[in-house]
């Protein structure tokens, strides 16, 4: 098939290489989002996926979004078979989704209806979901509601995290799209409409989301930490200064003894890990960040910061 592939994040590659490395397939032109001020020095910098395909002399168009009759026409002209969307950032109109001979799919990595919309994987990791996977949908005006093509789960870890978590969803997508293009040109699919009773839709994240409420339950505050490790990560303060914490387990009882202890005080103080109060049980953080600090485990930030037990975080 001849293919236009609309990406701009990350999780996009392994599909975009799949594609590449498929005799089956041809990439025509890759639509993605233009470069964003990235790093400490703010450079504009290049979505990796955008690097990859002008490394393969594909022709790539960035757009902001695809409002104009020009960009759509350039789209449109490619003579493609199928467009290929996955974490692409911009709403596609249908004069763009409807042309192809075989239309336009989508890559979404949640089991639809659940979690439609954006941030799909944090919202599966903050609401505590034990499954997630990966739907290839048809496109629609609505967003995430087109009829489902082919889908694939995954258990999700107890304490696997946002990038973990994405890696897995990524490789899983890349083997499901070459799978469901060849039912697809072998006219071999039967689309399936969603149970709009079971759709959920993902909330828009604001910074103040990552801020950890040590009030909250615990198994919140773990599941929050999930969703927002290792970018932008789930942030308190200690001894004056921000921390982010990036790795965390939950234990659903709290230590003997500390029970009268306020959220969010250190309980216990180990030599590869520390053990903080919460509603409902306890945090043990592994892995953090500290203001100015690279990411470190748990046992580095005990030997550099020496945290005393009955310390707060907040």
């Amino acid at each position: 098939m001849r293919i236009v592939f609309f990406g701009t994040d990350d999780i996009a590659l392994p599909s975009f290489h799949a594609l590449l490395n498929s005799r089956e397939h041809e990439i025509c032109a890759l639509v993605s989002q233009p470069d964003r001020p990235a790093g400490r020095g703010r450079r504009l910098t290049s979505p990796k996926i955008v690097v990859a395909a002008k490394e393969k002399g594909i022709e790539v168009i960035q757009k902001e979004n695809l409002k104009g009759n020009i960009t759509r026409q350039k789209i449109n002209s490619f003579g493609q078979d199928i467009n290929i969307v996955f974490a692409y950032g911009c709403y596609i109109p249908s004069v763009i989704y409807d042309s192809p001979r075989y239309r336009s799919i989508n890559i979404h990595p949640s089991l639809l209806p659940c979690h439609r919309g954006a941030n799909p994987i944090r919202a599966a990791l903050a609401c505590g979901d034990e499954v997630t996977g990966v739907s290839i949908q048809y496109i629609e005006k609505v967003m995430d509601t087109g009829d489902i093509l082919s889908s694939c789960e995954v258990q999700i870890g107890p304490d696997e995290i946002y990038d973990e978590l994405a890696g897995r969803l990524s490789t899983l997508a890349a083997d499901l799209l070459l799978e469901t293009l060849r039912h697809i040109e072998a006219r071999e699919i039967s689309p399936a409409p969603q149970d709009e009773s079971k759709a959920t839709i993902c909330c828009k994240w604001e910074k103040s989301d990552t801020i950890i409420d040590w009030n909250m339950p615990g198994g919140e505050i773990h599941n929050r930490v999930r969703a927002f490790s290792t970018s932008p990560g789930a942030q308190t303060v200690f001894r004056s200064k921000i921390i982010k914490i990036l790795r965390t387990s939950f234990q659903p009882t709290c230590l003997a003894g500390t029970e009268s202890l306020a959220p969010g005080t250190i309980a216990d103080v180990g030599k590869r890990d520390f053990t903080v109060t919460t509603p409902g049980g306890s945090i043990i953080v592994r892995e953090l960040k500290p203001e100015g600090k690279p990411a470190m485990d748990a046992c580095g930030f005990i030997n550099g910061f020496r945290p005393k037990v009955g310390e707060r975080l907040g």
